[in-house]
């Protein structure tokens, strides 16, 4: 046991800093849960941190006083900010998380590593990677555009998920994507899109007309905020690995606006929807998803242009926010 997490157990157990205690070592031993001779070292160590301040009872087993000089919620920070590089803040945020220190303290460390130390230090990582941290009020728990509908989720999976075409706001226009060409018929019944070849998906499977198929058609076997897409769908079908077929009951003139929107985007047809991790063929993969992070990484595969930054995390601290905070945060 490391000795701030000693420190810790007699500051919550004595309840009192700056103030002389009466304990025995037997005492401390017990609360401590180790020998007499441990708690002994344990002391002899705090009292050369400066952290207590120990006058010995003459003999075994008589009283002694401890002063607890130190707050554990500022060792806390202390060794907080002396884990924190660069480059990793996890074992930093861990420790946050670890000690049940004042929330007013946790929020002010956090705003101190996000919006001062980071960007500070943004030119001094040791590994050439470019990485971007941030905080944000909520886990990100599903990834999946069947699944879910929300502004941060949709920020994140636009980078994880592709579509057959993108819209270019600039021009008005729309560009080839993941498909390479499409056409229709003259009264736009009939959409057909011919795919590219080699595009990966994040788990290493190549994408082809089955994957486009199952993408559109789950939409309509769950409750997805993209059913609509199929409303007027008949039928769709892959007549060759990289041709994709759409009929429709009735013109479909607004069609590549909705093939280009994030309800269009491919997955793997052997995709576990419902997983944290999800996969598509987006610039970036996830690499892990859980209540306290949320971590990006480059897709080196990617089919297109790869992006600037090697890696995103996405750090959630739910309890700490309230509205004023995420306003400051995010400002």
């Amino acid at each position: 046991m490391r000795l701030l997490e000693h420190y810790e157990i007699l500051s919550r157990s004595l309840k009192e800093t700056e103030k002389e205690v009466s304990i025995t070592i037997n005492e401390i031993s017990t609360l401590l849960s180790c020998s007499y001779r441990n708690a002994k070292i344990i002391i002899h160590n705090l009292q050369k941190q400066k952290w207590i301040e120990w006058k010995p009872g003459k003999g075994r087993g008589n009283s002694s006083t401890i002063k607890l000089v130190k707050s554990i919620d500022q060792l806390v920070l202390e060794e907080a900010k002396e884990t924190i590089t660069p480059h990793s803040i996890d074992e930093s945020i861990k420790l946050l998380s670890k000690y049940n220190i004042q929330e007013s303290l946790q929020r002010e460390f956090i705003h101190w590593v996000f919006h001062s130390y980071l960007m500070e230090n943004k030119g001094e990582e040791t590994d050439n990677l470019s990485r971007l941290h941030f905080p944000s009020y909520r886990p990100l728990p599903v990834l999946d555009p069947a699944l879910v509908c929300r502004r941060s989720e949709n920020h994140m999976m636009r980078h994880i998920f592709s579509q057959l075409v993108r819209y270019c706001e600039e021009t008005g226009e729309f560009l080839p994507n993941l498909a390479h060409a499409w056409e229709h018929s003259e009264n736009q019944t009939k959409w057909v899109f011919y795919l590219q070849k080699g595009v990966r998906f994040h788990h290493g499977k190549e994408m082809t007309a089955e994957d486009v198929c199952y993408s559109f058609l789950r939409h309509k076997n769950t409750s997805s905020p993209y059913s609509w897409i199929l409303e007027d769908i008949n039928q769709v079908t892959a007549p060759h690995p990289y041709t994709v077929e759409f009929r429709f009951r009735k013109p479909c003139s607004h069609f590549l606006h909705l093939v280009s929107s994030l309800g269009g985007s491919i997955l793997p047809k052997d995709n576990a929807s419902k997983k944290a991790i999800p996969i598509g063929t987006g610039p970036y993969k996830v690499v892990a998803n859980t209540k306290e992070k949320l971590t990006l990484s480059v897709f080196h595969e990617y089919f297109l242009r790869r992006p600037f930054l090697e890696e995103i995390s996405l750090y959630f601290f739910p309890k700490l926010y309230d509205n004023t905070m995420l306003r400051l945060l995010i400002s």
